[in-house]
C-alpha cells in the first residue's frame, strides 16, 4: 500500500473506524499533518480535511480516518 500503515490505538477500538497514516513530517519543512475524515456510508459524502500542526518529530504527513 505504498507505505500506508493502519494505526492501532490503545484500548478497545471502535468497531467501525480505520485510521491510515503515511509520510513523515521529518521529510517536510512545513511540519504539518493533512488530516481527513471520510464517512463510509451508502450516501456519497465528501471527505473533510484539516491542516493540523505536527505533534512530535515522528508525526505523519497524512492521516485519513474512515
Amino acid at each position: 500500500m505504498n507505505g500506508a500503515v493502519e494505526v492501532r490505538r490503545p484500548g478497545p477500538p471502535p468497531a467501525d473506524i480505520t485510521v491510515f497514516e503515511f509520510g513523515s513530517v521529518a521529510a517536510s519543512a512545513d511540519k504539518v499533518t493533512l488530516s481527513g475524515f471520510c464517512p463510509v456510508s451508502d450516501e456519497l459524502e465528501p471527505c473533510r480535511w484539516e491542516i493540523l500542526p505536527a505533534q512530535g518529530s515522528d508525526a505523519p504527513q497524512f492521516r485519513v480516518v474512515f
